[in-house]
């Protein structure tokens, strides 16, 4: 399946007071006992992810340096925490392009649930933690 940047972004990061941190759910599930193959892939796949995700984030903050407004020393205006823009029309657009850049490509996450659960060794996933994954694992 193939994941657009902004996919990529909504599976990682959370925003708090409009930082944007890495979603909690992800340290929580590295501390669970988990199905040797599932911990697997499912580390393979988050490297991917930030791997992708910081590629992402300087694609982003190399837009908003092309469209800021700049001082006298050719450094970004910032009101509010935030850069000003020249042209937000413009910024958006360039921005939501790169959101709906198809950034990475993965295969699902074969889960055999049946055997997991018959396993009273093993955690089993949060609603939380299935509610993230959803759209990655799929029934083996």
């Amino acid at each position: 399946m193939k994941l657009t940047n902004e996919q990529i972004e909504r599976l990682i990061i959370i925003y708090k007071d409009g930082i944007p941190k890495l979603n909690p759910i992800w340290e929580e599930m590295k501390k669970k006992k988990f199905p040797v193959s599932f911990r697997y892939w499912l580390k393979i796949t988050f490297d991917k992810l930030v791997e992708k995700f910081t590629k992402f984030e300087e694609a982003r903050q190399e837009i908003g340096a092309q469209h800021a407004i700049k001082n006298k020393d050719g450094e970004p205006v910032v009101k509010d925490n935030k850069m000003t823009v020249e042209d937000p029309v413009k910024f958006q657009e360039d921005f939501q392009e790169l959101l709906k850049i198809e950034a990475l490509e993965i295969g699902k996450i074969k889960v055999n649930f049946q055997q997991w659960d018959s396993n009273p060794k093993l955690d089993v996933l949060s609603f939380d933690e299935m509610d993230l994954l959803l759209g990655i694992i799929e029934e083996a």
